[in-house]
C-alpha cells in the first residue's frame, strides 16, 4: 500500500467535500458516499470509501480585514476561521465571488484597484488595473473615509458587483463619475458607465438591470447592463447607501445612512411603500432568501434591526459589537462584521439571538458567502 497516494486521495476528498457542501444549502441533510479507486504501481487495486453527512448551511464565509490586507476564511460548520490569506492589495474593503465560487474579487480602497483571489490555491492571481483606477476627474474626499496614506491621485474603489451570469464585473467608485466594467473571463475593461459617484450595485435576477447607490446622491441610477448605459433614475430624496433587491425583482430596500431611514421602494411605480426610522446610521441591508426579512446594520447603535417586510415594521433589534458594517446570510445564520471589535457576530435568524462571536483580523469590513 502506497501511503503517499492515500494521503493525496484523502486531500482530494476533503476539497471535493467543501465544493459539494456549498451547493447544498437548500437541503435539510444529505448523506454522500464517495468511492475512490486507487491503483498502486506495485500492488493490486483497492477501494477507499468515505461517508459523511452535509448540513444544508455548510460552506465558507470570506471576510476582508482592512488594516491587515488579508482575508479570513470562516467554516460555517465550526464557526471558526479556517485560514487567513494575505492579498496583494491595500485596505481591502469589499468582496464578491464569481458564480462558480472559483474567484473572489476584492475592492481595495487604499490601492484603488481590485485583487482577484484564487479560492482553490488561496492566493492573489491578478490585480487589475495594476496602476489603479486613476483616470478621469476625482471628486473631493471626505476625511472620515480615507485610509491613512491613501493615494491622492486615484478614486476610492468601493465595491465590485458581478452579474448573476458571471460575465461582467462592475467596479464602483466613490470619487469618480464612472463605474468601470470588466469582462470576468478576459479580465479586460469593456466599458465605463457615467453614473455619478457610486458605492453599491445590485442586479435583477436576469442580470439585465442594475441599480446603483451612493451617499453622494439622492437618486438611484438604473443601468441597462446589455448596453452599459444609464436609462433612468429612481428618486429617493435622501442620501442613499445600503441597497438590496427583493427575490421577485419587485422592491428595492434602501438605507439612508446619517438620516437613519430604511425605505422600501416599488420598482415599477418608483414610489415608496414604507419609510421606517430604523436606528442610528443604518449602513447596509441584506434580505432573506424568501424576501420576508430584511436585516439592517445600524452602525451607530452597534446593532442589527430585523424588519418584517410584510408588516413593514421592526420585529427586533439585536446587539452586535463595535461598529458593525456589513452582513451576509449562510443558511439560517447572519454573519456581521464588527469593524472596531475585530470580530464577526453570528446571529441565528430563527431565534434572533447571537450564537457566537468569531475573532477576525484587524478592522474586518467586507463579507461574502462562497457559492
Amino acid at each position: 500500500m502506497d501511503l503517499s497516494k492515500d494521503r493525496t486521495a484523502l486531500k482530494s476528498i476533503y476539497r471535493l467535500r467543501f465544493r459539494l457542501r456549498s451547493r447544498l444549502e437548500s437541503l435539510l441533510k444529505l448523506s454522500i458516499n464517495l468511492s475512490l479507486l486507487l491503483v498502486s504501481a506495485s500492488t493490486s487495486a483497492f477501494f477507499v470509501t468515505l461517508a459523511f453527512s452535509l448540513p444544508a448551511h455548510a460552506g465558507e464565509v470570506y471576510v476582508t480585514n482592512q488594516q491587515d490586507n488579508s482575508v479570513s476564511i470562516i467554516d460555517t460548520d465550526t464557526k471558526k476561521v479556517l485560514e487567513t490569506v494575505k492579498i496583494d492589495g491595500w485596505f481591502p474593503h469589499n468582496i464578491v465571488f464569481t458564480p462558480d465560487g472559483l474567484e473572489a474579487w476584492i475592492a481595495n480602497l487604499g490601492s484603488a484597484n481590485v485583487s482577484i483571489l484564487d479560492t482553490i490555491k488561496r492566493n492573489t492571481k491578478l490585480t487589475l488595473p495594476e496602476d489603479g483606477l486613476c483616470e478621469g476627474p476625482i471628486h473631493p474626499r471626505r476625511p472620515w473615509s480615507e485610509p491613512k496614506g491613501m493615494r491622492e491621485d486615484c478614486s476610492r474603489v468601493h465595491e465590485v458587483a458581478i452579474r448573476p451570469d458571471g460575465r461582467m464585473a462592475y467596479i464602483t467608485n466613490l470619487d469618480s463619475d464612472y463605474i468601470w466594467v470588466f469582462d470576468v473571463k478576459s479580465k479586460s475593461e469593456v466599458a465605463r458607465i457615467k453614473s455619478g459617484s457610486s458605492a453599491r450595485m445590485v442586479f435583477s435576477k436576469d442580470g439585465k438591470t442594475g441599480y446603483v447607490v451612493s451617499s453622494h446622491s439622492k437618486d438611484i441610477p438604473i443601468v441597462d447592463t446589455d448596453t452599459n448605459k444609464v436609462t433612468g433614475e429612481i428618486p429617493v430624496g435622501k442620501g442613499v447607501f445600503g441597497l438590496a433587491i427583493s427575490p421577485d425583482d419587485a422592491l428595492l430596500y434602501v438605507t439612508t445612512g446619517k438620516d437613519n431611514h430604511f425605505i422600501i421602494l416599488d420598482i415599477s411605480s418608483q414610489k415608496k411603500v414604507a419609510d421606517i426610522m430604523v436606528g442610528n446610521d443604518p449602513h447596509t441591508v441584506v434580505v432573506s432568501a424568501d424576501g420576508r426579512w430584511a436585516y439592517v446594520i445600524n452602525r451607530g447603535d452597534d446593532e442589527v434591526a430585523v424588519i418584517d417586510t410584510t408588516k413593514k415594521e421592526i420585529k427586533k433589534k439585536i446587539k452586535a459589537a463595535g461598529e458593525p458594517d456589513l452582513a451576509a446570510i449562510a443558511g439560517r445564520y447572519l454573519y456581521v462584521t464588527n469593524r472596531k471589535a475585530n470580530s464577526v457576530s453570528v446571529i441565528d435568524t430563527e431565534s434572533l439571538t447571537v450564537k457566537t462571536v468569531i475573532p477576525a483580523g484587524n478592522e474586518p469590513h467586507g463579507i461574502a458567502v462562497r457559492p
